[in-house]
Formats: C-alpha cells, structure tokens, sequence
C-alpha cells in the first residue's frame, strides 16, 4: 500500500479478487478518504458508509464530459454543444433543454445528440442531482441501477473524484470493481487512460479485473503497476507466455495469490488470510426514478399485492429488522415457525414486565399527589428543603454514575492489556513448538544415523 504505483487484481470468477480488496481497504488506515465504486452491493459489509451514485450539477464536470466519452479524441462536436447549452443553464434540466433545442435547430446535432443520450439514462436513474454534496468516505453503491446507467454512472464519479482532487489534493484511496466492463458499446474506460494523473492528484486506485484488456496500449499500462494475480484457470498459460508473468502464475490455488511488486521488479506468492464476512443484504428490485414518478398508482398496487401474498418488501436498508437478524446469523436455513413462538414467548415476558412497571409508577404517582396534598407541603420553606435534598441525591447519583463509567473504562484497559500479554503468550508459544520441532527432527536425525552405522558394522 505505500507503493506509489496503483494496485490491479487479476483473477477469474470466484478466486477471491473481491476479499483481497475488502482485506487491502482495511488496511489502508493512512488515507483520507476512502471511496469504494461498487457496482453488485458487495462491499456493504465494510464498516464505511453506503451512499447511493450522485453527480451534482457542476460546470467544470459538465465540460469535462467529452473526456469521458471520448478519452483519447476529445469529441470536438460534444465540446462545442456543451459549451453552448451551458450557457445560462443552472441546473440539469435547463442544460438538457438546451440541448433538446439545439438538436430542433440542428447545431452541433451529433454532438448534442451523443450528450443527451448518456444524461437522460442517467436523469431516469435519479443520479444526476442539482446541490453539490460533498464527497466522503464511504461504498458508493451502483447495484439499483441498470446495467447500461451503471457503468456510465460510475465514469461520472470517477471524474468527479478527480476533479475534487485536482484542488483539495486529499490522499484518496479509490476501488473500481470490475473496471473492463465499463467497455460496453459506447462507454469508453477513463481508468486505463487516467493512472498517470490519478497518482499526481494524490488518488490511488485498486482496479479489479477478470482479464487483461485487449488492447495492447491499456495492457502495456496495466502491467507497469502493482499486481496481485488470483487464480487464472486457462488463462495463466497465455498471460505467462504473452505477458512475461512469472511461472508460478501456473500453479496457483485458492488461498494463494501471486504479487508482482513493480517497483523492484519482483515476484513473490503469499496466502492471503481470508476474513469470514457476512453475506451482503439484497437490495429492493430497482425501479426507474422515471416509471415512479409517471406510475405512482401503479406502481404502489404492485407492492400491496406482494405484501398480501407474504414477500418482503424493502423500501431501505435499515427498515427491515429480521432481515438484518437472518444475514448476521450466517445460517442458511431458518425454522421460521421456531422463530415465530420464540418471538411471542418473548412479546409475552416482555409485556408482563412492562405491566408491572407501570403499575409501580402508578402507585408511586398516587402517593405523590397524596404526599402533595398534604398541608406540610403548602409552605415554600419546606418545599425548598425537598428540593434541596433532592437535588443533592441527584448529585450523588451522578458521583456514582462517574465513578462506574471510570471502574468500567479500567476494567476495558485491563481488558486490552491482557489480549496484548495472551498474545505475546501466544508468540513465544509458537517459538518454544518451534523450537521443540527442530530437537524432534535432530533427534531423529540422530537415531538414523546411529541405526545406519548398526548396520555397516
């Protein structure tokens, strides 16, 4: 992670790109800010927060947007219909409505037609927005939107991530997963293109791939930078003879990973320790922001049908209780019926509890009103004199309560300072079985020889 070269897992289907990243963004406790581009809701599970795609309405984005589409050529044409629809447009709508008029007066058509083909797809999905949120840590979660507006998406908050850098400088860790399918038909890949710039504007970034690309100039950048090579299947002959990979690309298993530091120039196979995360929660079916707005009724028919019929609708993440229960618990079977009398048992316990305590603080508030009535009371003086002690059992109260909240963080620190001398314990443990190993493999060693000179006498 010090390197200052950027980091490409390289790996195919299930050999563990994914954990290697989760493992990599947990260590990286130097940066300021991490963003995490997650297109399939897999990184939910970290413990940053989870925030949906948004492009505010910015000026100096907007002209960057030929960039994106077209990294290398610039698109002339795009350049000249953003400029002129930018004029006097202040927010998203008035910028597409310009290029809605200029496309009726045939200016700049194909330009203003190629624009306005990605901002739509991207205005139906909800992420084009007219404040300017601020950009924090945290998984950016793409998986509501559809295929198309997801890559697209995630081109734009890219450039977004970039721009804010090139005048704040923050030290900004960035994982784009699946970085080769944002080639899909018209989307061209910043990522390739961009490493350079990204490591001058103090942006470091993980990009997972399934293969290399095709392209031998997006290739060649790639494998200038720090590589971690997962398993390849078919593939590990071809990228060792193509790609002048080390031989022990051949034979990788799952744990194991090989990593090419590039800037010493070295090779070398490791076991990545893979953390046992919890399954990432299902998200609700994606429905367009366009198709709700247009379809309420509709649209609001359809869940109450689901709901009498018993399936779960999930309208947000932290609205379903029970569903965070089951994922947490990791078991993928669940008696629902033994869920359900353990569930009323409890409701049970718990009411009769709750009975109890209000029927005490009735009887208590009985006995105050019986004690205010009381003639005693009718005098300020003694008032105040109720007062007084009661306030000062309050503050002994508060004494007590300051005194247990210091016991409780000595008895934490006592906590800490015996998991530190378990595993020192620990360590000098796994030394002494060391050690012992070696004297069990000398005095073998030992014995053989002594049977092998018996024999030769």
């Amino acid at each position: 992670m010090s390197s200052p070269r950027h980091i490409v897992l390289l790996g195919s289907t299930r050999s563990g790109k994914t954990t290697t990243a989760m493992f990599l963004v947990e260590k990286a406790f130097f940066y300021q800010r991490i963003i995490v581009l997650d297109p399939y809701g897999e990184y939910e599970i970290l413990e940053l927060p989870v925030v949906k795609p948004k492009v505010p309405f910015n000026e100096e984005l907007i002209k960057s947007i030929p960039s994106v589409l077209r990294p290398f050529s610039g698109g002339t044409e795009m350049t000249a219909a953003i400029t002129v629809a930018l004029r006097n447009a202040g927010s998203w709508t008035e910028f597409i409505n310009n290029l809605n008029v200029l496309i009726e007066a045939r200016r700049f058509t194909r330009g203003a037609e190629a624009v306005l083909s990605r901002l739509l797809l991207l205005q139906d999905e909800g992420v084009l927005i007219n404040e300017n949120i601020p950009l924090g840590s945290g998984v950016i979660d793409f998986s509501n939107l559809s295929e198309e507006a997801k890559y697209l998406a995630i081109q734009f908050v890219l450039l977004r991530i970039f721009l804010e850098n090139k005048y704040d400088r923050v030290l900004t860790l960035t994982v784009v997963e699946e970085a080769k399918q944002q080639k899909q038909g018209i989307l061209t890949p910043i990522v390739v293109p961009m490493l350079d710039l990204a490591s001058k504007l103090n942006i470091k970034l993980i990009t997972i791939f399934q293969t290399l690309p095709a392209e031998k100039e997006y290739r060649e950048t790639l494998l200038t930078q720090n590589l971690i090579i997962h398993e390849l299947g078919h593939l590990a002959e071809k990228y060792w003879l193509e790609c002048s990979f080390d031989k022990k690309v051949l034979d990788i298993k799952k744990p194991e990973v090989l990593v090419f530091f590039s800037d010493e120039n070295k090779w070398k196979k490791v076991k990545v320790k893979a953390k046992k995360y919890p399954k990432p929660k299902r998200l609700e079916p994606r429905v367009s922001r366009r198709k709700q707005l247009e379809e309420p009724g509709e649209e609001a028919e359809k869940m109450l049908k689901v709901k009498e019929k018993g399936e779960s609708i999930i309208e947000d993440r932290g609205e379903s209780e029970e569903k965070v229960k089951e994922e947490n618990s990791g078991e993928e079977s669940v008696n629902f019926s033994s869920l359900k009398e353990i569930e009323e048992v409890f409701l049970r316990a718990v009411s009769k509890s709750l009975e109890k305590r209000f029927q005490s603080i009735d009887e208590r508030i009985k006995r105050l009103e019986k004690s205010l009535s009381a003639p005693e009371f009718r005098d300020v003086s003694v008032l105040e004199e109720k007062v007084r002690v009661l306030s000062q059992r309050f503050e002994r109260l508060e004494h007590r309560v300051a005194a247990n909240s210091s016991s409780f963080e000595r008895i934490f620190d006592l906590i800490e300072s015996c998991e530190a001398r378990f595993r020192e314990l620990d360590k000098r443990l796994s030394q002494l079985e060391n050690a012992l190993r070696r004297i069990a493999e000398y005095l073998e060693y030992r014995e053989q020889l002594r049977s092998m000179r018996g024999e030769e006498v």
